[in-house]
């Protein structure tokens, strides 16, 4: 079975019903199984990026805490919705990120921890990581050809 790791980037999109959220969430659940990182609903919680925004033709205002708490409430939805599994950032989890961080901060960039997060959930499972982000196929090739695609135990 196919599985499928939504970057926060998507589910924004979904949730405002811009590009290709929505389209990417429904094609996941009639192709395998979904996925949603307790790390991209915590990231909700973050300003968000403008020049990200400015390039969906997205406004630049930053939503207050109830249009967050609706965002959440909508993901949370759409993960019942469509058969979907939020993933807890587990012990596990954790040590994988850190073998990400060891290889591809640079790459990742200020957002090196959360990133790493959302990749090593996505190890961890086993899925495909969708994301608008084209840094973390980069960091994704510096694991791989480093040989630490596998995390330390």
């Amino acid at each position: 079975m196919n599985r499928f790791l939504f970057d926060t980037s998507v589910l924004i999109d979904y949730i405002h019903e811009q590009g290709v959220g929505a389209d990417v969430l429904a094609l996941a659940a009639e192709h395998g199984q979904g996925y949603v990182s307790e790390i991209s609903i915590m990231e909700l919680w973050l300003p968000r990026h403008p020049t990200a925004r400015r390039r969906r033709g997205m406004p630049i205002r930053h939503p207050s805490d109830e249009e967050i708490r609706r965002e959440i409430e909508r993901v949370l939805k759409a993960c019942e919705k469509f058969g979907f599994t939020v993933l807890r950032c587990c012990s596990e989890t954790v040590q994988y990120a850190l073998t990400v961080l060891e290889h591809c901060h640079s790459p990742l960039g200020k957002n090196a921890i959360a990133d790493s997060l959302l990749i090593a959930s996505g190890i961890r499972v086993g899925a495909t990581l969708l994301i608008h982000d084209r840094k973390w196929a980069r960091a994704i090739r510096a694991l791989k050809k480093r040989g630490a695609w596998i995390p330390r135990s």
